[in-house]
């Protein structure tokens, strides 16, 4: 196989259109909006179904990927995806899933999900990828556990360099929190663990509603907010978040009245809005230019006795506020102060569909280029001052790295000084361009990788009193050739032996091979007829007994 990159100006082009992964959102039961040009448009085919967290994922030109509520997946079509049942979170989790691409490759997107009520199964993570199905996607592993008892809080942080993302919860009964890096090798096990602010403890032994309520970043992420629903008298606290390490620190404690659960900071990060379930007020205000003392200004008081759920920044720049009704609530000017904010009551109807309490988590791509660095503008420059990073897959052969630029000269980490070279590794490769009408060398990074599938059987296994054993091949939608001659994903095998697979998806393949011994087997043994010493038809009867077995069969 192999890929060809031809790198100039125009490959470039992509980073100076806005990103509109925000432009499509499914929440509640059934209830949908189309952002088009920043305006919002109530569609009613979205088939979510949730009372609380959810998640949508499209590409950056705004194209609908799928979307999730925790516990099944929809694609692109509204349909149920492949594999896309029995995730581990809840449709009652307020933050119960996040979606989030994974870094360098815009075909597989990571489900991050947390239980309910600081549940068991707390943090889990399952897997989706894009190019299956037709493109539609399915979901290749599932529920793979990260932490367990968290609390309903899970947010996404965007690393300082660029690229990575952090995942952030909260173990319950503690002060804990616990922030995972998630790179292009996936999730790094071991977790950011920083001791701040109060202990968020259960009520009773029985009683865990204390685990209910948000945990919102600015959006600069450099502060978090936390909501500890149900729990009296409990501040909202704020803290400082370093996204070069990963580190949560004290900040200031918001004193509030009613439970507090929903949290969104203002685009301009100076105004922390908070909603609340019960109480006097509905949606206040708290101006963050002072932390030592935090002023609040309620935008919206609770005369109808209703519950107020999620808010969220939409493309418009405006903040939506979920509400228990067919409609949603709009901060139009969400920087300003007071009621200068513009709160608008009833501003969006759901054509009869029904918002709960949730509202859709948008996680944007990371770029490798930071957005403080500008391009070269040169008049003479045939090329830009920037590094440049591209993506290839290897298998079954050589991949061609090409970074034609007319009249360059090129040294690559490997030595060669050829516009062209061909690796046969996967492997970060490297080369240094410079030109005569460019000021300075430009650097372009290729990151080759293991193309897909990649199987995994996983370790050597002993199955012990049991008849079978199953083994999965993994990757959904692809071709299967087993030692067995099997040609499905998944086999019942019966008998100690080593036991290998092939998996091609038509381009590329990968094998893996397990070995599987059976222990605590059936005895066997042979039996002589039962017979008669006189030959009198009597006494045709042999009692079998074998090493404690109670039963067997003859």
């Amino acid at each position: 196989m192999r890929i060809f990159f031809c790198l100039g100006l125009v490959c470039l082009g992509f980073s100076c259109f806005s990103q509109k992964e925000g432009n499509w959102w499914f929440f509640g039961n059934g209830a949908g909006i189309h952002f088009i040009n920043n305006k919002p448009k109530v569609v009613t085919y979205g088939k979510l179904y949730t009372e609380e967290g959810c998640s949508v994922a499209s590409d950056k030109q705004g194209n609908l990927l799928f979307y999730s509520n925790g516990v099944k997946v929809w694609n692109r079509e509204h349909d149920i995806m492949q594999n896309g049942t029995g995730l581990h979170g809840h449709i009652s989790s307020t933050q119960s899933c996040v979606i989030v691409p994974m870094p360098k490759n815009e075909n597989k997107f990571y489900i991050f999900t947390v239980a309910e009520k600081g549940g068991k199964n707390g943090l889990q993570y399952s897997i989706v990828d894009l190019t299956l199905d037709n493109g539609k996607g399915a979901v290749i592993q599932k529920n793979a556990p990260l932490l367990g008892y968290t609390e309903e809080k899970l947010e996404v942080v965007p690393h300082a360099n660029g690229k990575d993302y952090w995942i952030i919860t909260h173990l319950f009964n503690t002060n804990k929190f616990y922030a995972f890096l998630f790179s292009e090798q996936g999730v790094k096990r071991q977790p950011v663990v920083s001791e701040a602010g109060r202990v968020h403890k259960s009520l009773s032994a029985n009683d865990n509603r204390t685990a209910i309520g948000y945990l919102k970043a600015s959006h600069d992420g450099k502060m978090l907010a936390s909501a500890v629903t149900y729990a009296p008298n409990f501040p909202i606290e704020l803290f400082t978040f370093d996204a070069s390490t990963g580190k949560v620190s004290p900040l200031a404690e918001i004193p509030t009245s009613g439970f507090a659960y929903g949290l969104a900071f203002s685009p301009d990060n100076k105004k922390l809005y908070a909603s609340f379930l019960e109480g006097k007020d509905a949606v206040v205000q708290y101006d963050l230019s002072n932390f030592s003392n935090i002023s609040a200004y309620p935008v919206k008081d609770n005369e109808e006795k209703n519950s107020y759920g999620a808010i969220s920044l939409a493309p418009d720049g405006k903040l939506y506020v979920a509400r228990r009704q067919t409609y949603l609530d709009v901060i139009a000017n969400p920087n300003a102060t007071r009621t200068s904010c513009n709160y608008q009551n009833k501003a969006v109807s759901l054509a009869g569909k029904y918002c709960v309490y949730g509202l859709p988590k948008i996680v944007y791509y990371q770029s490798s280029v930071k957005p403080s660095e500008k391009f070269a503008d040169q008049k003479n420059s045939s090329i830009i001052n920037q590094p440049v990073i591209e993506e290839g897959e290897l298998c079954a052969g050589t991949v061609t790295l090409d970074a034609s630029i007319p009249d360059a000269v090129y040294l690559w980490n490997t030595g060669e000084t050829t516009k062209k070279i061909k690796v046969s590794k996967p492997g970060k490769y490297f080369v240094q361009i410079s030109t005569p009408a460019n000021i300075e060398s430009q650097t372009i990074y290729f990151n080759v990788t293991r193309g897909e599938p990649y199987v995994n059987l996983g370790n050597d296994t002993t199955i012990v009193c049991q008849k079978y054993h199953i083994l999965d091949a993994g990757n959904p939608g692809m071709r299967y050739k087993w030692s067995t001659g099997d040609t499905t994903q998944t086999i019942k095998v019966y008998y100690s032996d080593y036991y290998h697979v092939t998996v091609t998806n038509g381009k590329c393949w990968d094998r893996d091979t397990i070995k599987v011994l059976f222990k605590g087997e059936p005895t066997k043994f042979e039996a002589l007829e039962a017979f008669s010493p006189e030959n009198k038809g009597f006494n045709k009867v042999f009692d079998y007994s074998i090493n404690n077995v109670l039963t067997f069969e003859m």
